[in-house]
């Protein structure tokens, strides 16, 4: 697992991704500290992992993953406060189900994210 704090996205400057790379934007940053940790209580949680991306536009992108990366949720922060959600559950030769919906509220990428991940 990549392990990216939400403190590491903060310190990253402009040009951090070989000299391309806009600095995170604060809006996209503090969205995502907010869903992240209303999602952290979840009963699910335990059998889940993450990973934490920077964006090379200064967006971030939260992935959560059950079991052995059998289900994926992704939520991507824009920098412009946009969220997208995208689903995807594999098995070891095929990828079986793929969902996702874009420009969502932050309750509805709550609630994608909580419907997949309880399944």
């Amino acid at each position: 697992m990549y392990r990216t704090t939400f403190d590491d996205l903060e310190k990253l400057e402009q040009g951090w991704h070989h000299g391309k790379g806009n600095s995170i934007s604060e809006d996209a940053l503090e969205l995502a500290k907010s869903i992240h940790s209303e999602l952290e209580g979840e009963a699910w949680k335990e059998n889940t992992d993450f990973e934490i991306f920077p964006l090379v536009k200064g967006g971030v992108q939260v992935n959560y993953f059950i079991g052995d990366n059998e289900k994926t949720v992704g939520i991507e922060y824009g920098t412009d406060g946009g969220l997208e959600v995208f689903y995807f559950e594999e098995s070891p030769d095929e990828i079986k189900s793929e969902e996702s919906k874009k420009n969502i509220t932050r309750d509805k990428a709550i609630e994608f994210t909580r419907s997949k991940l309880q399944q």
